[in-house]
């Protein structure tokens, strides 16, 4: 039975992971417990971007825990059978970095920490990333397979 968090901060290199003591994974299971506010909306981390994107939360074999949670922007995306949790603060996000103290570098603490601290409240319809999908060009290879400078007659 482990729960690990992985710190979601880098591009292009393993970003930090370490693993929950019971001590810790009974706290994090209580502090989700009493958050009552519930969304539909997902946190924005999910869709990828560049620098701080939030922490998953991986369980195996433990009752108290989905086996995927993710969050990010005071949003607690439990699994797929439960409405989403929401903070107006970043509470648990601090407390998630803190308990990895010894596997996240204190320059990434630092980053991190004032990505929090400089979040007024957690999330507001305001700063929720909106997308809109376009739609898929044609396929047209002959667009980049016609040079006249390399053609093969």
């Amino acid at each position: 039975m482990s729960v690990t968090v992985t710190l979601h901060v880098f591009s292009g290199v393993p970003d930090p992971s370490w693993e929950l003591t019971d001590q810790q994974a009974q706290e994090l299971a209580d502090r989700i417990a009493r958050i009552n506010k519930t969304t539909m909306l997902k946190p924005p981390g999910i869709v990828g971007g560049l620098g701080y994107r939030g922490f998953s939360v991986t369980a195996v074999r433990e009752r108290r825990f989905d086996p995927h949670i993710y969050l990010h922007a005071g949003i607690i995306d439990l699994d797929r059978f439960d409405m989403n949790r929401v903070t107006d603060n970043s509470d648990l996000e601090s407390w998630l970095l803190n308990t990895g103290a010894s596997a996240v570098a204190p320059e990434v603490q630092t980053f991190v920490q004032s990505e929090l601290t400089g979040r007024s409240n957690a999330i507001s319809p305001a700063i929720v990333p909106t997308f809109s999908i376009m739609a898929v060009p044609p396929f047209d290879p002959g667009k980049w397979n016609n040079d006249p400078e390399h053609s093969h007659t």
